[in-house]
């Protein structure tokens, strides 16, 4: 199994870092002992098999992948040699290769950091030469085994070293530090709706609160599976944009912008541009060229959801569970190569699900390594799609939410936030997909609790019905239904600004509280009504309840919904 970046920091304090390209493999490699690769076979990491006469070894869980087709996944050792590997001359005049560790791996400005080559071998000789490049730029900076250098200003520095060994052969392998002078601070991340900056809904790039926030997501940009790359989806997201980076040179100053990719409606073809290295790379490369030309801060993926019969398309393969891993390290390649030639942090974050249909199948320990936070949706745990009418966004509960019974004596799919951070994505949450037709899913190391940011709803569900649990007759229309088409069916959605200022406290409708769940909810017998929300009460425990945890923060959908910045500034006060 797989340690996580923090067990692998608390352990020994260094990070080993095998990157850049092999100048040669090992040759004549032994494979006398190995299996052949067999397709029906489940291999763990670090298993050695034999494919068309190469040795590869397993970086993690697979089955069914080919080796030379499956970079990610099997990295190749060498060929093998016909008569078992004994040649008997002395040395086959293979290179050497370099590795990297650091210490510590995530700095503050002024701190000593150590790079040791040590771990760097040589399979047919001796290194004799270590040379360190400091700032990548061609010079050789610092030579020996292991060196010393002290960062004095935050930002992202590439450094790499080459070794050489005794018959001149050599290799080069390439790192990045990230010196950051708020390595602990708690995140307050809110999404942006592009789409909401119309008369209508009177919510623009500048009314955003910059202060109260360390990051804002610009939500979305398309998937273009044609292409390989994310679009930008209209002339209002290329407006928005362009005032995003306007404001980064005044009240967005100390503030991160992101672009978000994908989400519900925009999704489909993430699982086509994961499926291969090129088109992976293609997208990556693009998604660094719109970070660039705006001015932003980083790229989040909200790829809803990996896995089959996901998402609105109902598409995707129970493969995209390793793709998007493979994705996510493209594109953290491709951003740490811009940090180091731009001289700036960039920053990767996923968004995906809660609950075992949408997200049980994910790697979730790979992604907490390779990204720099996971957002878990806590909520949407309710809507048109169940049988009853539920709660949007509880935080508490006992047992598995299929197993669940305070959520109502016959009633067992209340999905909780507790478990999506304790179980779903911080600890064991079993092997056996929800959805029908999934497989099981594989073991997968899971997250650190410091990898993880806490969702948050900024809106509520509504139901026609009274009786939580209790069937439902459809939905009542909600804060938006007036700009939908005509004929449009209800959303049942309503932003927390709307029942802040239209609904709590009004005649005709009570605040009940779920104690097991900690939310509130309100009912209006006359209107048939009952409506799942969060209020300054549940979002605070919420906070609280991320802090007590160790997560690097929370996130809420969206900015507009808040009208009077109610529960951004509980998420302040509390923290």
């Amino acid at each position: 199994m797989q340690q996580s970046r923090r067990d692998i920091l608390k352990a020994v304090s260094t990070v080993p870092v095998s990157l850049g390209v092999l100048s040669g493999f090992a040759a004549g490699a032994d494979c006398s002992s190995i299996q052949e690769w067999d397709p029906n076979a489940t291999y763990d990491g670090s298993t050695k098999v034999v494919y068309e006469g190469v040795l590869y070894q397993s970086e993690w869980w697979t089955r069914g992948n080919e080796p030379d087709a499956s970079k990610n996944v099997w990295t190749k050792l060498g060929d093998c040699d016909s008569d078992g590997g004994d040649d008997d001359d002395g040395g086959d005049g293979s290179a050497p290769t370099a590795r990297i560790s650091v210490s510590p791996a995530a700095p503050e400005p002024g701190t000593t950091v150590t790079f040791d080559g040590g771990e760097s071998t040589d399979s047919d000789g001796t290194i004799t030469d270590y040379a360190w490049d400091i700032d990548a730029d061609g010079s050789t900076d610092l030579t020996g085994e292991t060196v010393s250098h002290t960062f004095d200003t935050e930002g992202t520095h590439s450094v790499a070293l080459t070794v050489t060994d005794d018959t001149g052969a050599t290799d080069t392998a390439t790192t990045t530090v990230t010196v950051d002078a708020s390595p602990d601070e708690f995140k307050v991340i809110g999404y942006y709706p592009g789409w909401k900056a119309t008369p209508e809904q009177d919510y623009y790039p500048a009314d955003v609160p910059w202060s109260k926030l360390t990051d804002v997501k610009y939500a979305f940009l398309g998937v273009d599976a044609d292409a390989a790359e994310p679009t930008i989806m209209s002339e209002q997201d290329e407006s928005n944009l362009a005032a995003f980076r306007d404001l980064k040179a005044g009240p967005a100053a100390d503030t991160r912008i992101h672009v978000s990719i994908g989400g519900w409606a925009d999704s489909t073809g993430f699982s086509e541009i994961a499926a291969t290295e090129s088109t992976r790379q293609s997208f990556a490369q693009r998604a660094v060229e719109i970070v660039r030309e705006y001015n932003l801060d980083g790229v989040d993926i909200d790829w809803e959801h990996p896995g089959s019969q996901q998402g609105l398309c109902q598409c995707g393969s129970n493969t995209d569970y390793e793709t998007h891993i493979a994705l996510l390290e493209a594109l953290r390649s491709e951003l740490d190569a811009a940090s180091a030639e731009d001289g700036k942090r960039y920053w990767l974050s996923i968004a995906n699900g809660g609950s075992d249909w949408n997200a049980g199948g994910l790697r979730h320990g790979e992604i907490g390594e390779i990204c720099d936070y996971a957002m878990i949706m806590s909520y949407d745990f309710t809507g048109s799609w169940m049988d009853v009418a539920g709660l949007n966004a509880p935080l508490n509960g006992d047992g598995h939410p299929t197993e669940n019974s305070q959520y109502g004596e016959t009633y067992h799919a209340q999905y909780y936030a507790e478990y999506s951070v304790d179980k779903l994505w911080a600890g064991d949450h079993g092997e056996t997909g929800y959805w029908p037709g999934q497989w099981e899913y594989p073991p997968a190391p899971p997250a650190a609790y410091d990898e993880l940011v806490l969702g948050l709803p900024f809106y509520g569900r509504g139901f026609n019905g009274t009786e939580l649990y209790g069937s439902y007759s459809g939905l009542p229309e909600g804060t938006w239904h007036h700009t939908l088409e005509d004929g449009a069916d209800p959303t049942g959605a309503f932003d927390f600004g709307d029942l802040e200022e239209n609904y709590i406290g009004t005649a005709g409708w009570e605040r009940k509280f779920h104690e097991p769940g900690n939310v509130p909810y309100l009912v209006n017998t006359e209107e048939n009504t009952l409506i799942s929300y969060d209020d300054e009460e549940s979002i605070a425990t919420k906070v609280a309840f991320a802090k007590e945890r160790g997560m690097q923060g929370v996130m809420f959908w969206d900015l507009a919904q808040d009208w009077n910045e109610t529960l951004l500034d509980t998420i302040v006060e509390t923290i």
